[in-house]
């Protein structure tokens, strides 16, 4: 894997092939897996765009970061190795809408609610993970809108 990418940065492949990247893809799959989550984003990065982006939703729904501190350090990096993170959050906030199964045009006004909810013992599994990402895209500086979007359905759908 390393020897593809090598060869990418000296020139030395005329054609990238859709086999390298599914092995970036596996290699980036094994990184969160091993918890050496601060090499996604670079590994992310040697993707086309469209890889890049699925690569690092992927990422951002499986990984085990602890902390907002930590989460904006990946948005970071992100950042410096030239993901697309617009596109990223957004797609982000679009999965935390369709998948909390809320109906958004129900949602009148997140000012008066509260984003960090106490987790009760009646979420379920796909709340917690809407609850997560949404802590992602809180990490994200660039990310209020979709921030805001995506807490206003899950917190309509939280509260009935």
């Amino acid at each position: 894997m390393h020897l593809v990418l090598f060869l990418r940065t000296v020139g030395g492949v005329a054609n990238v092939s859709a086999a390298d990247n599914i092995l970036i893809e596996e290699y980036v799959r094994e990184l969160v897996r091993v918890k050496k989550e601060n090499f996604v984003a670079l590994y992310a990065s040697q993707l086309p765009q469209g890889q890049q982006i699925t690569t690092y939703l992927e990422f951002l729904q499986q990984a085990s970061v602890p902390d907002a501190r930590h989460k904006k350090e990946h948005w970071k990096l992100a950042t410096q190795c030239n993901l697309v993170c617009d596109e990223i959050a957004m797609q982000l906030a679009e999965w935390i809408k369709r998948e909390s199964r809320v109906d958004v045009d129900r949602a009148k006004d997140l000012q008066n609610t509260s984003l960090f909810l106490t987790p009760s013992p009646n979420l379920d599994e796909l709340d917690l993970q809407s609850l997560n990402l949404l802590e992602w895209l809180a990490a994200n500086d660039s990310a209020v809108l979709h921030l805001k979007e995506a807490a206003l359905q899950l917190s309509q759908y939280f509260l009935g």
